[in-house]
Parts: C-alpha cells; sequence; structure tokens
C-alpha cells in the first residue's frame, strides 16, 4: 500500500469522520481498482482482491471503453459495483460496507 500521506494532505477520518476515498478514472490502474474494491467492500485479509485478479483486469478494460467513447467525469461508486459484481465471482451478491 502507498503512504496515505503523500496523497492526503489533512487526517480525513479526523476532519470529516470518514476514510479518504479513492476516485476511479481513466489513470486509476488496476492497483487503483483493486484498492477500491477492497476498501469498498472491507474485505478481511484473506478475501482481498490482488491488482493482478482477472476480474480487475476485466473492470480496467470496461472502464478503458467507457473513456475511449468519450467519458470524462469519474466512475460512480454505483458503477463500480456493478463491474465488481459483473466481473469477481466472490462479489457477485455481496453488499458495500456501510458508509
Amino acid at each position: 500500500m502507498k503512504d496515505e500521506e503523500i496523497y492526503n494532505i489533512f487526517d480525513t477520518d479526523a476532519l470529516l469522520n470518514r476514510p479518504p476515498a479513492v476516485a476511479i478514472t481513466n489513470t486509476s490502474g488496476a492497483a487503483g481498482i483493486a484498492h477500491w474494491i477492497n476498501e469498498h467492500y472491507r474485505l478481511r485479509p484473506e478475501e482481498i482482491v490482488e491488482k493482478s485478479h482477472p476480474g480487475v483486469a476485466r473492470i480496467a478494460q470496461t472502464i478503458a471503453a467507457e473513456y475511449d467513447a468519450g467519458r470524462t467525469t469519474s466512475i460512480s461508486n454505483e458503477e463500480m459495483e456493478t463491474f465488481a459484481r459483473e466481473h469477481i465471482a466472490e462479489l457477485a451478491e455481496r453488499q458495500p460496507a456501510q458508509k
């Protein structure tokens, strides 16, 4: 994992009472997608989805196609949940962690 302090100049937990979130865009890459999945679903260590997971690659391809078609906005959490359910079988029936 990357050091949060490099990317976040303040303590999000203390100031906003929530952890920092990852926005998924055309530059996120497999590591960003895997991080979003693991954090959004609060997966336990034995459940962690690695960036090398085939479903993460399929999600990355889906996202790339969106931007290739002209998309300019980030991918919403709802869209990411749909992609995760479609491309990662073990998440098909899983609900995201409460926000």
